[in-house]
């Protein structure tokens, strides 16, 4: 008999990344019956996501093994997968990734995953995914470790490096290329089904198909481009005509990796209001989902565009 995985997910009490994992989860019924064990320093947010998720898995009857507890320790014996989406301070950090190259003249697009500001990045969270890695050794050598937390790529490459562990890195931003075809096309998202790869956040989508009927989509994506708004995606779009597939992750992060970015497009860095705005939204929403207060629809639990 097929033996349920177990799953530590490191980072689960985040207001975004927490509960776009737990959305996830339940969506994918093929785990359901898995052991989940949620981990996060903070014991405040963690009881938040596990009540959350507790109740879906109740109303659902999905049949998850939910656990929690502050010391990753505990949760990796026996693990077959790890997910890690960690940051520390992670608003306040990158506004100081961003603000102190752009001081001295660095005219990046958001000092998170390329440039300077990625290095700062970088180096505040290598040394804990490698602690991390290290325990993993010890506990679970055999897991697989599915990594969100940014650079993404960067901490890939220190995993391989330094430690035994399985690694790969993966990104809700896929989900965004969906949108911006959506958008393009005038097709319902739902119907789109995208092939994509390269860097995280430097991505390609080099298969666009109907996923209803098979079709490719790419000539009607590039019929439509032709007359679409000049000024929407329009580093995306640059980079489609000069090389023939279009990225994934919208202007913001590709520009990361572009140094002519900054003559396209914004500078002024990661709207931290609107983030700030979006976690209040959705501590809120976990709170209520907990309490009893938030009925579960289809629309409540489909899977997450966002990352951490």
């Amino acid at each position: 008999m097929f033996r349920k995985p177990k799953i530590v997910i490191i980072g689960a009490g985040s207001a975004s990344f927490g509960f776009s994992c737990i959305r996830d989860a339940f969506h994918t019924k093929e785990l359901w019956g898995s052991e989940l064990v949620f981990v996060d320093l903070d014991s405040i947010s963690l009881d938040r996501m596990t009540k959350v998720a507790e109740r879906i898995n109740r109303e659902l009857g999905a049949g998850y093994i939910i656990s929690k507890t502050t010391d990753r320790c505990e949760a990796l014996p026996g693990a077959d997968y790890v997910i890690t989406s960690i940051a520390i301070n992670r608003n306040e950090m990158w506004k100081h990734d961003f603000r102190v190259p752009k001081k001295y003249g660095i005219n990046h697009i958001l000092g998170e995953n390329g440039g300077p500001g990625a290095v700062f990045h970088t180096m505040r969270n290598i040394p804990i995914i490698l602690d991390i890695c290290k325990d993993m050794e010890r506990l679970c050598p055999n897991a697989l470790l599915i990594n969100f937390t940014n650079p993404e790529s960067r901490i890939c490459l220190a995993i391989k490096k330094y430690t035994k562990i399985k690694a790969v890195g993966l990104c809700h931003q896929i989900g965004y290329g969906i949108g911006i075809v959506s958008q393009i096309t005038g097709l319902k998202a739902e119907d789109i089904d995208v092939k994509a790869a390269g860097l995280n956040h430097f991505t390609w989508m080099f298969d666009i198909r109907n996923k209803r009927t098979g079709e490719d989509l790419y000539p009607l994506f590039r019929e439509k481009e032709k007359e679409y708004d000049p000024e929407y995606e329009k580093l995306s779009r640059y980079m489609f005509h000069k090389y023939g597939l279009f990225p994934t992750s919208g202007d913001g992060h590709l520009g990361e990796f572009v140094p002519y970015a900054h003559e396209m497009m914004s500078t002024d860095g990661y709207d931290f209001d609107a983030d700030e705005k979006y976690r209040a939204e959705q501590i809120k929403l976990m709170n209520d989902i907990g309490a009893g207060l938030v009925d579960l629809d289809s629309k409540l639990l489909a899977p997450s565009e966002k990352g951490i």
